[in-house]
């Protein structure tokens, strides 16, 4: 699938070199990263370095719950922030841990039930869980140090409805022009990619000239329409 604006030029001669039979060309190829990106979730971490020991600080559990309110009222404002383009928003948690005087943190997802509700022991026992699942052990009576607090804000972009182009006769050419096919220069048709109906189908060689890109069928190949706009490059 070549995009971009220069993709869709290079891209059967690309095929003919790799041995590809088949090419779709999305309408509007210079624009198809944007399409996808406007498409697309968003989603934002957000982190604070804080050091917090379960096990020993009895307030460990309240402090927490405040420094993830904290980047809780921080993501949702940032999430406001990008418009009405984001349907519902979801945060998730988790928390660099380790035992002390270890040397390494583990990452630990700590459920939204637990981080507002839960005790001190319940957010330990969730590092106790994962550090058993990955080195096959645990320290029961030891404290539990947090070291950074870390939340993802993740938005939800409602699906786009792809337009669909409607069916016709197939298009005629608009002209003829000699091109360069990699090879030799050859007499080949030109089609303006907006006047190509749903169920176009034609020969190469051939050009579709739009405003974004340029699509270069070369001979051998076949090019057609679908309903949705995209053209489909195939070897004879």
């Amino acid at each position: 699938m070549p995009f971009g604006g220069a993709g869709p030029t290079h891209g059967n001669l690309l095929a003919n070199e790799v041995g590809l039979n088949t090419i779709l060309v999305p309408p509007s190829p210079g624009t198809f990263c944007a399409l996808g990106a406007i498409m697309s979730d968003i989603k934002r971490d957000f982190a604070r370095s804080r050091r917090l020991t379960l096990g020993l600080d009895p307030v460990a559990a309240d402090d927490l719950r405040a420094v993830i309110g904290d980047l809780e009222a921080e993501a949702l404002a940032w999430i406001d922030a990008e418009g009405d383009i984001v349907a519902k928003a979801a945060v998730e948690v988790t928390c660099d841990m380790q035992y002390p005087r270890t040397a390494f943190e583990l990452s630990t997802a700590i459920p939204e039930e637990t981080w507002r509700k839960g005790s001190s022991e319940d957010i330990a026992e969730l590092f106790h869980l994962e550090h058993e699942r990955l080195y096959g052990f645990r320290d029961a009576d030891s404290p539990v140090d947090i070291t950074t607090v870390r939340l993802r804000v993740h938005g939800e972009v409602p699906a786009v409805d792809v337009p669909e182009v409607a069916a016709g006769a197939d298009a005629k050419p608009a002209e003829e022009r000699d091109y360069f096919d990699g090879t030799d220069w050859v007499r080949a048709a030109v089609y303006h990619r907006s006047d190509l109906p749903a169920g176009a189908a034609f020969a190469g060689p051939a050009v579709i000239e739009q405003e974004d890109s340029t699509v270069w069928v070369l001979a051998g190949w076949h090019a057609a329409t679908d309903k949705h706009g995209m053209l489909r490059l195939t070897r004879d």
